[in-house]
């Protein structure tokens, strides 16, 4: 049977190690490959391996692909493989970087052509940020009004790693004036009140009982992700109220996993009344793997069982 090139020379490149002379050899052969599996093998490896000495190589390849313009690529998977492994060998790249941020790459889906470059210039917008370059805070503001919510989530964590005054002021911007999609608005919220952002916690609850329900559900997820012993105070005493966000509001909770909030919903196992008590059970089954809490749970079940 004859053997697919490709394939061979995907065997090869698993077995091999960049730090001998064949494999360093097997290694630049394969990022420069017209094949782009190979390059995406290599670059994945590469980060494994921290081969930081194949950086120049693999910045070259990501910019002869990004000026060769969409199509080549099928859904980006070479220059997001790259960009990836560039970004977590701190790889100073700034001007490579920048182009990423700008590609764009429509592609044909079952509807309109969708952008497939988002998670590409989101990746591109932290390596900027480990960068030297002076004007980052621009580029990144630029990302925050992309088309794309993937990129524009990829802006504010590259602002909340910059984590200066002015990339702050950008996040709380972002936040009070609001977003199409949820999941920015959470991640801009989590970003404030992780950084410590003077604001934040009044900002973040006075959208979780703001009027916009996806807003506020946003809002609620991120004051728990944000594992603040304040944020939490404030999810417990506005879940005793009756309401349409309490069930997001345990979730909130329970995603925190900080002991106050586990016992408080511990607690609610115990002791709630049944609607409540289907709200909470949901909302720890997301720790179902977690054997020790899951302990934790049916004493808790067991308990309430026994006492009614």
């Amino acid at each position: 049977m004859k053997v697919d090139p490709t394939d061979a020379a995907l065997e090869r490149l698993a077995a091999a190690s960049p730090g001998t002379p064949e494999g360093k050899k097997i290694f630049a052969a394969a990022l420069a490959a017209k094949q782009l599996r190979l390059v995406v093998k290599a670059a994945r490896l590469l980060e494994g391996f921290q081969a930081a000495e194949f950086c120049p190589q693999m910045a070259q390849v990501l910019a002869a692909l990004l000026a060769r313009g969409g199509g080549v690529d099928k859904g980006c998977a070479a220059m997001l493989a790259l960009a990836r492994t560039l970004v977590n060998l701190d790889h100073d790249a700034a001007e490579l970087y920048l182009d990423g941020m700008k590609f764009v790459q429509m592609e044909a889906s079952w509807g309109p052509p969708v952008d497939v470059a988002a998670e590409l210039r989101a990746t591109c917008a932290m390596g900027l940020v480990n960068s030297r370059y002076s004007g980052k805070l621009q580029a990144l503001t630029d990302l925050l009004v992309d088309k794309e919510w993937g990129a524009r989530v990829g802006a504010i964590r590259a602002l909340a790693a910059v984590g200066s005054e002015p990339a702050m002021l950008l996040l709380y911007f972002k936040a009070r004036v609001g977003d199409g999609h949820p999941e920015v608005v959470s991640q801009c919220l989590e970003a404030l009140l992780v950084g410590g952002a003077e604001g934040a916690l009044a900002l973040a609850t006075r959208i979780a009982t703001g009027e916009d329900a996806e807003s506020r559900e946003a809002a609620i997820l991120a004051l728990g992700a944000s594992r603040r012993t304040d944020a939490v105070e404030w999810l417990i005493a506005r879940s005793r109220m009756p309401g349409p966000t309490r069930a997001c509001m345990f979730l909130a909770l329970s995603s925190s996993r900080t002991e106050d909030a586990l016992e408080y919903l511990l607690g609610l196992v115990k002791t709630a009344d049944s609607a409540t008590f289907a709200e909470v059970h949901e909302a720890l089954t997301i720790h179902r793997r977690d054997e020790v809490l899951n302990a934790r749970m049916v004493a808790a079940v067991t308990e309430r069982n026994r006492t009614r």
